[in-house]
């Protein structure tokens, strides 16, 4: 597993993948703590990975700045729950 926090001008997030996607992402918070906390997955054993995370991370800082992105990003839905799955697929 990888993260990867971030700032944005909302607040800051967090990313965390697995070789098969993206694990969890976070909505922007006050803090860094409080990103990497409400992600699904234990970030301990994640390494910190900056590189990967860098398309992601700035997608979101032209999304919350008000541009259209897309988020064609594969999804590791291992750790999701029935309902999550439903939702995201």
């Amino acid at each position: 597993m990888e993260y990867h926090v971030f700032k944005t001008n909302q607040g800051w997030m967090a990313a965390l993948g697995s070789s098969r996607g993206l694990v969890s992402v976070s909505l922007p918070l006050s803090s860094v703590r409080a990103a990497l906390e409400s992600l699904c997955g234990d970030t301990e054993q994640a390494t910190q990975s900056p590189e990967r995370f860098q398309d992601l991370s700035e997608r979101f800082q032209k999304y919350f700045s008000g541009y259209e992105v897309s988020f064609p990003d594969e999804l590791d839905l291992s750790l999701a729950t029935p309902f999550q799955r439903e939702v995201w697929q």
